[in-house]
């Protein structure tokens, strides 16, 4: 959803509030919505096709790659045509998959300067707290892949320190980046922190709470606040 809003925001025509209305559910008249429960490439402003757990990583290797082989066919020493970098955003469960273990192991032993993952932390999975499952330290398994690690104690309300680490990554060579953003899931909600802000509804009370910290009024719905629009 927040790729979707996202290409609403920056201005994509096909990208209509309705499209977003319609997230993850048929519409009328035998159409279907853009806004699929998982993007697919078929659809405008998105580049890959995602769904199975783990695959976002490894189209991003390969989207790196993909971009050094470029840089390295039509780069010259004065004309720098290719020099764009990739970037990922990851949750614990991808993590956990074999297929994102062997790309983040490939693009260590590759050296893809050019490739930024970002993880949210929020140490809960769909079923409950992460540590019942997995007590690993990510940070050491991402160094020990050949990664430079930044970390982000406070991604919840501390923006800024998101924005610096996002900067040094950028400035960063030789290694691909691994940003640990640690992140309360559900901030703002009843349920703030649990496996039940994974996924379901919120309860009214926690809606109103946070459409009053956007400056909305309770009865809208799909709206985007004043200071967010002002800033696209």
């Amino acid at each position: 959803m927040f790729l979707y809003v996202m290409n609403h925001l920056v201005g994509y025509d096909a990208w209509t509030t309705d499209e977003l209305r319609g997230y993850g559910s048929p519409k009328t008249g035998g159409q279907s919505t853009l806004c699929h429960a998982h993007p697919e490439i078929e659809c405008p402003a998105i580049e890959i096709t995602t769904g199975p757990l783990g695959q976002g990583i490894a189209n991003a290797v390969g989207l790196a790659i993909a971009s050094k082989n470029m840089a390295a066919n039509f780069n010259k020493t004065d004309i720098q045509m290719i020099k764009s970098r990739v970037y990922c955003m990851t949750g614990d469960g991808c993590l956990m998959e074999g297929v994102a273990l062997e790309a983040i192991s490939l693009a260590g032993s590759l050296n893809l300067d050019n490739l930024v993952v970002m993880y949210d932390n929020n140490q809960v999975t769909c079923d409950g707290p992460l540590h019942w499952i997995n007590t690993e330290d990510i940070n050491t398994k991402m160094r020990s892949s050949g990664w430079k690690v930044i970390n982000v104690d406070d991604g919840t309300y501390d923006v800024q320190t998101i924005v610096a680490a996002l900067r040094l990554a950028h400035n960063s060579y030789e290694k691909p980046v691994f940003i640990n953003i640690r992140t309360i899931i559900g901030v703002g909600t009843c349920v703030a922190g649990s496996a039940k802000a994974h996924h379901g509804g919120f309860d009214t009370e926690s809606i109103m709470h946070n459409k009053s910290l956007g400056g909305l009024p309770h009865t809208s719905t799909h709206a985007v606040p004043p200071k967010t629009l002002k800033f696209f």
